[in-house]
């Protein structure tokens, strides 16, 4: 039901969107890095910043590659146009405007910070990032609704899939902060940077763990029997392994475990501990890929084929002259 671009999106497009959201909210509360003739060039900057302009080149460069993908899986990028030229109120509609906004504003902050543009000034960038922020967390929904809004596969259809897949996002957006902050000199203003992140993660977990318990323990309660095969799936099953070693365990367990080390243990051996909190930044991003691979994954359970046969049966009965509009159709809601 959803080929492996589509899945790769989900990956790429919310951990991008993650990134870009998280640097945007970073510099606008504590950073707040000079633009135009006030900005210091060369090693006068302050780490801190340094951190946020790799941050976002990197967060820019992985939803460019997630846009990329999706592109590609609709096969036909006119359907992309033929939604601004004719809008209609549609989650697909809410998406590619969330996405094209996205895209825009995230090339424009990344572009001033590698460009030294005098007649920038701060207020623009201002401007630009309260926009990448509420456009980040769009597609950051997006990327759940995606899924949940799929009808054909019950186990997807929870209230619970949206805030999971945008805490799985915001988590895999500060995991790329920390891993782009290992490519700056460590000093008391990037620590603090470090402290902040990893406090900001810790809480992102903590709901993370919510949302999913939420999500499981409603599957288990639903009277479906697709459902009940798909959560099986994911609990003891063919996706068992991902979702408990690679999410749970390396996506959550363990970075927090490690968020915690570094936060009681301070300034001793600050540089070791930087180290660990980057190892663990990089789990953070296993678990990322390893929640929506066993999530697809168990929703697109063989057994559950039965369900969907109904529906093929009904499409053998379509006349010859409309089977070109409905292969037109199918592939678009798909995605």
């Amino acid at each position: 039901m959803l080929s492996e671009l589509a899945t790769t999106y989900l990956i790429l497009g919310g951990l991008g969107a993650g990134c870009i959201s998280v640097c945007s909210l970073l510099d606008l509360m504590f950073v707040r890095e000079p633009f135009g003739f006030d900005r210091e060039q060369g090693p006068l900057v302050r780490t801190d910043a340094n951190i946020l302009d790799f941050a976002f080149i990197a967060g820019f460069a992985v939803f460019c590659l997630g846009c990329a993908c999706l592109v590609f899986d609709l096969g036909r990028p006119d359907r992309l146009l033929s939604l601004f030229v004719s809008p209609s109120l549609t989650w697909m509609t809410f998406g590619v405007y969330a996405i094209s906004v996205l895209l825009v504003v995230s090339a424009l902050l990344a572009l001033v910070r590698v460009l030294y543009i005098p007649e920038v000034r701060r207020g623009f960038v201002i401007a630009l990032e309260l926009v990448a922020l509420v456009a980040g967390i769009a597609v950051m929904s997006y990327t759940g609704l995606l899924v949940s809004g799929l009808t054909g596969v019950a186990f997807w259809n929870s209230p619970w899939l949206v805030p999971l897949f945008v805490a799985s996002s915001l988590s895999g957006g500060i995991a790329l902060v920390v891993i782009c902050s290992a490519f700056v000199v460590k000093d008391e203003v990037s620590r603090k940077m470090l402290h902040r992140l990893a406090l900001a993660d810790m809480a992102v977990v903590i709901i993370e763990g919510v949302c999913a318990a939420l999500f499981v323990s409603g599957a288990l309660s639903d009277a479906n029997p697709g459902v009940c095969i798909s959560v099986q799936s994911v609990l003891e099953g063919s996706q068992s392994l991902t979702w408990w070693f690679g999410f749970v365990f390396c996506g959550m367990a363990v970075p927090l475990i490690a968020e915690i080390v570094f936060l009681i243990a301070g300034e001793r051996d600050s540089d070791m501990l930087s180290n660990a909190l980057g190892c663990a930044a990089v789990l953070v991003l296993v678990g990322v890929i390893c929640m929506r691979v066993s999530i697809i994954g168990a929703g697109e359970h063989r057994s559950l084929e039965l369900q969907v046969a109904p529906v093929s049966a009904a499409a053998d009965e379509v006349p010859e002259e409309e089977q070109e509009s409905l292969a037109f159709a199918l592939p678009a809601n798909k995605v």
